[in-house]
């Protein structure tokens, strides 16, 4: 049984989903529409952004994601978690790189002499 297994029930969801009472102008206007899904599975419903891009980068997105068969929006999400992986890997190299040199001080000023 799904979530919302009657009318009411998934209006009840929606509205829990909008603030419920907390937002009474979105109170009874969202409504589960049956059919196929506008979103993939793992998009983060409730968090929205405007990504500009300029000609050249639209273009080379949409090669991109044409070539690897899949939406622009899912190239680009891969590209900010690519981003943010490598950034926290350089972290944790750094990190590390800060430990050994802390550990092994003496040694490397030794070595400089």
């Amino acid at each position: 049984m799904s979530i919302a297994s009657t009318a009411s029930d998934c209006n009840l969801h929606c509205n829990k989903l909008a603030g419920g009472t907390a937002n009474p102008r979105l109170r009874g206007k969202l409504m589960h529409r049956p059919g196929p899904r506008r979103y993939q599975g793992d998009t983060i419903t409730g968090m929205a952004m405007t990504l500009r891009l300029t000609e050249d980068e639209q273009a080379a997105l949409r090669q991109r994601a044409e070539r690897e068969g899949i939406s622009m929006q899912d190239a680009a999400r891969r590209a900010v978690r690519d981003y943010v992986a490598r950034g926290e890997h350089r972290d944790r190299v750094a990190e590390a790189a800060e430990r050994v040199k802390a550990a092994h001080a003496e040694a490397l000023r030794r070595l400089g002499e």
